[in-house]
């Protein structure tokens, strides 16, 4: 239960940061009781429409990175190296990548463009996503976030990554790690991991004592994916932990692409 505890306490300091505009920052999360994100989760107001993050034009702001991301695409394309030159997916160089897509937006809300891409053309083991950032300093390409490609991105800076497998007793609800942005490091940093339990799928054993909502599910929520069925959660402390990181739950859409040379190049359009 301690470290459930942690996880929540974990989520409260993000929402007082966001409060208080000071997201990235360290704050003492023993200072805000747990009931506390609970109740601004039960006030959220309905999920609109995805935000598109269409490509925008080339500006002279981007172009360095513009210049690095249509490098690394292209050498994606032909030898089927990562910018940091280790081999995509299971590394086989002559699997045709058309299925592949990518996207170039700012995702990140930094102010700064991102390269997603989105890696399914592969064995379910080798299915890939990235997200990419430009280092002006260093002059290189960073990768900011390596997940399975199946990414739910929102307008408050996190990411939800669905896993590729739903081998539990969630039922209709599919398992999950969430990651926040960091604004200080430039990279996505792993919050924690999400299963549930569906009584209507599982009914014997189901810890109707931890439903005391009556919602028809529990939840766990774990550091790591390895869960062990221990500490099951109600409905509402599970929103209350994952509403600091997505807030209103409003999601972004990039706009993604088929990885060609013809897509790629439009890249460097003006």
């Amino acid at each position: 239960m301690m470290r459930v505890r942690k996880l929540l306490a974990a989520g409260a300091a993000v929402c007082l940061m966001g409060l208080l505009g000071a997201c990235g920052q360290e704050q003492n999360a023993a200072q805000i009781p747990e009931e506390t994100d609970a109740l601004s989760a039960s006030a959220a107001p309905s999920v609109p429409d995805p935000i598109q993050l269409p490509l925008s034009p080339l500006t002279e702001e981007h172009a360095a990175a513009r210049t690095a991301y249509v490098s690394a695409l292209e050498q994606l394309l032909e030898s089927h190296r990562l910018p940091d030159g280790s081999a995509l997916g299971s590394g086989d160089v002559n699997q045709d990548l058309s299925g592949d897509v990518f996207a170039v937006c700012d995702v990140d809300q930094d102010g700064a463009e991102e390269l997603i891409v989105l890696h399914t053309s592969d064995m379910m083991a080798g299915q890939a996503a990235y997200v990419f950032g430009w280092d002006p300093d260093a002059g290189q390409i960073r990768t900011q976030l390596q997940e399975f490609p199946a990414l739910t991105f929102y307008e408050s800076g996190a990411v939800q990554a669905d896993w590729s497998h739903n081998q539990g007793k969630g039922g209709s609800f599919w398992p999950y790690t969430l990651y926040r942005y960091d604004e200080v490091q430039d990279l996505y940093v792993e919050v924690g991991s999400v299963d549930a339990w569906e009584k209507a799928q599982w009914p014997e054993d189901y810890p109707d004592q931890a439903d005391s909502s009556g919602s028809g599910f529990v939840y766990y929520i774990h550091a790591s994916r390895a869960l062990d069925w221990e500490d099951p959660l109600d409905a509402s402390v599970y929103q209350g932990w994952r509403y600091p990181y997505v807030r209103s739950g409003q999601t972004l859409e990039p706009d993604y692409r088929s990885l060609s040379q013809e897509n790629i190049q439009l890249l460097l359009e003006s």
